[in-house]
């Protein structure tokens, strides 16, 4: 789900998570690796190493390449996904689980879905996105290359915990086929 504009939602209930500066991505492990932009281009041939993921999934994520400085590079992440520079390294920080074991999510609410992601065995070019952010989410959160704690961002998306990724879903909200 994107983001939309608008004033911050305040009391419980509420998700934050953070906004990168990557591109977003639909991540298909289901007979083999496909990557998606939001717009349906076909990245997997830019991304080998996401092949490593588990088998089974959708997962809802951003792409993330490094700077030196080891923040988020929107610049080296062009040079890897648009003009196929193999040697900038790039970080899946995953939001959300679609599938998993080829069984539908998203009628599931959001903070079950996100039990499911965070079990998950996921390998190191892929991070789950923490959904904790504590108060507004107006303020910096720390965000990190694996190797740096010093990266940080400032944008925030929110969700609500109880929702499902789909509009419509049975009443009964079991996983759906």
């Amino acid at each position: 789900m994107l983001a939309q504009p608008g004033p911050l939602p305040r009391g419980h209930g509420w998700a934050f998570e953070l906004k990168l500066d990557g591109f977003r991505a639909l991540v298909d492990t289901h007979d083999g690796l496909r990557v998606l932009s939001r717009r349906g281009w076909n990245m997997t041939d830019r991304l080998p190493e996401l092949s490593a993921l588990p088998e089974g999934l959708i997962l809802d994520g951003e792409l993330v390449a490094w700077g030196e400085d080891d923040l988020p590079s929107w610049p080296q992440l062009g040079h890897r996904v648009l003009h196929g520079r193999q040697g900038i390294a790039i970080t899946l920080f995953v939001f959300d689980v679609l599938r998993v074991e080829g069984d539908d999510t998203m009628c599931l609410p959001y903070m079950e879905r996100r039990t499911i992601l965070e079990v998950l065995e996921l390998p190191g070019v892929a991070r789950v996105i923490d959904s904790s952010m504590p108060g507004s989410g107006t303020g910096r959160q720390p965000l990190s290359r694996p190797a740096s704690p010093d990266a940080r961002t400032d944008t925030t998306g929110t969700r609500r915990r109880d929702a499902t990724a789909r509009r419509r879903c049975h009443s009964d909200r079991s996983l759906q086929n």
